[in-house]
């Protein structure tokens, strides 16, 4: 294994979808979504896909606290089996509570010098407004669904794992896809 994936990371509407398939175009190597990946690793420790359908429509953030152990194990999985590859991670791929479980993604990550966390900015507040309006697009959501997803967002960038598993950080607020994709690629020169 030559550890030359190129990993992005980071929270939801950050840009790693459109920086990744960029990045692989620009750079002829595969593209793989670790999101749509994540489902078969998921099986091979016990997933059980019923009580996460329950839980995404009774509750959402406990859905994502039930999808930790899956993350890392998925983490490891995609590392594994793909090589010279542009990978991102769903948002959800690299925030853990659980220290057992955010050491066992930084184990897996620690050889990849090529881990950049996608961010609008480094300003908390500034970020949660430009995702929240990202993820909107257009449309109007009721409030208690609006106060969920600020939750989620604002958890997902304060909590800690990005900034310990990433090598690079990129912000991408103000930017176009093209201006993120070459300040990636200046990060990896």
């Amino acid at each position: 294994m030559s550890f030359d994936n190129i990993i992005l990371i980071g929270p939801a509407g950050a840009g790693k979808s459109t920086t990744a398939c960029l990045l692989a175009q620009r750079m002829g190597r595969p593209h793989v979504a670790l999101d749509k990946e994540r489902f078969r690793y998921y099986e091979e420790i016990g997933y059980n896909a019923e009580l996460a359908a329950q839980l995404r429509h009774t509750n959402f953030e406990e859905l994502i606290r039930y999808y930790e152990p899956f993350n890392a194990y998925a983490v490891g999985r995609v590392l594994e089996d793909y090589d010279g590859c542009i990978i991102d991670f769903g948002a959800i791929h690299s925030v853990y509570d659980t220290a057992a479980l955010f050491k066992q993604a930084q184990t897996a990550l620690a050889p990849y010098p090529h881990v950049i966390l996608l961010l609008p900015c480094t300003n908390i507040e500034r970020s949660v407004e430009v995702l929240m309006e990202r993820g909107r697009m257009g449309e109007q959501v009721d409030e208690r669904k609006e106060a969920m997803w600020r939750r989620i967002i604002r958890r997902f960038l304060e909590n800690p794992s990005n900034s310990a598993l990433a090598k690079h950080t990129v912000c991408t607020d103000g930017k176009t896809p093209e201006e993120v994709t070459r300040d990636v690629l200046e990060c990896i020169a």
